[in-house]
């Protein structure tokens, strides 16, 4: 029998994911969910979710509904924390966009929920799944621990970016976008920055937290959310920067940004790239939530140069193999085995202990969820 799935939220990450978990061997959409009832069933019936009127329902008909399996949820990050206790205590297996939440002890008291409850929680990071994602930890590794057979030599330096312009960042006028509101627990950080501090994570294969205080970090403040006083009481990260030294002596230069840096106001072109930047050459990860090529240059690659395409025939099928990764560590739990889903629960834990400790860096505090 398929994961019958629920959609939370009808926004753009769900309109944009929700044909991917239906097309995922082993899920099944079943209904959408919204504050307003109409609102779900018109986005059920735009995306051919169920075949019933309940297809569409509000966020607290999925905890009565026994027909239901698991939950997507889609909603803005300060939402996330509470739903997520809520669906795994009345029985469902949650599937959470990133980020799961911003604090350790959050993800921690989440999990603890998920294993009294037997049911599985999983942060929503799609590019864990991608084919490329696990070759370049396989490169990474290799010039960590065999640079004398890497082609980019021994690995001295991660870099990983996620930069775009959201509303025009520099632009006064007010936005309605909620990464710019506080309350909401916008900012890069949470929306982007997660990305590139998770990737860094993920090649090296050790953990951030205990070095984040030696680490440089920067951040640029905004304060332009619509609806707010705009004095700074209000204000979100629009960029950060994280640079230095991982205990093993890679150094690290991450950023993410929201807003338009333009060389007049000392910022650089925008980039949605990472690398990893050996002694003679470089892995360059074109794109690297959705990662499609990478490209190895340097006197280490034969030629110069050398490109690994992914076998993904569109980017966007991470999202299917995420879905359908879920599904296999829903039913291992059925089964009563022992596997865990991908991130696991102690990577989304230290993933939420980086975010904390960058956040207090910044000098941004949010506040607890209202459990």
């Amino acid at each position: 029998m398929p994961l019958r799935f629920a959609i939370m939220g009808t926004g753009n990450i769900a309109g944009k994911v929700t044909p991917h978990i239906q097309a995922a061997d082993g899920c099944e959409v079943v209904a959408s969910a919204s504050r307003d009832a109409v609102r779900a069933r018109a986005f059920a019936s735009e995306l051919g979710i169920g075949q019933t009127p309940d297809a569409g329902c509000t966020y607290d008909d999925l905890l009565a509904r026994d027909d239901i399996d698991a939950v997507y949820i889609t909603l803005p990050n300060g939402d996330h924390p509470v739903w997520s206790e809520d669906l795994l205590e009345a029985g469902k297996h949650v599937l959470c966009e990133k980020p799961l939440c911003w604090t350790r002890d959050q993800a921690e008291r989440l999990f603890d929920a998920a294993c009294a409850n037997d049911r599985v929680l999983a942060e929503a990071f799609m590019y864990l799944h991608a084919p490329l994602t696990a070759k370049a930890v396989e490169i990474a590794w290799k010039a960590v621990k065999e640079p004398e057979s890497s082609p980019i030599g021994r690995l001295t330096k991660v870099e990983a970016r996620f930069d775009i312009s959201i509303e025009d960042g520099w632009d006064p006028t007010p936005k309605s976008n909620v990464r710019y509101s506080r309350a909401l627990m916008g900012g890069s950080l949470m929306d982007l920055g997660c990305y590139p501090l998770s990737f860094v994570r993920t090649v090296l294969g050790e953990p951030l937290g205990d070095s984040v205080d030696s680490l440089e970090i920067s951040a640029t403040m905004v304060d332009l959310f619509e609806g707010t006083p705009n004095d700074g009481s209000d204000a979100v990260d629009g960029a950060v920067t994280v640079k230095g030294m991982t205990p093993s002596g890679i150094e690290l230069d991450l950023s993410c940004s929201m807003i338009e840096r333009d060389a007049e106001q000392g910022g650089r072109a925008p980039e949605v790239v990472a690398r990893l930047i050996g002694e003679r050459g470089v892995a360059e990860i074109r794109d690297f939530p959705r990662p499609e090529r990478i490209v190895l240059t340097g006197g280490g690659v034969e030629g110069g140069e050398r490109v690994i395409e992914s076998p993904l025939a569109d980017p966007a099928e991470v999202y299917r193999l995420q879905a359908e990764s879920f599904a296999r560590a829903a039913q291992s739990m059925a089964d009563g085995d022992a596997s865990e889903p991908t991130p696991s629960p102690a990577w989304s834990i230290e993933q939420a202990g980086v975010i904390e400790r960058v956040l207090d860096a910044i000098g941004l505090r949010f506040e607890e969820p209202g459990w």
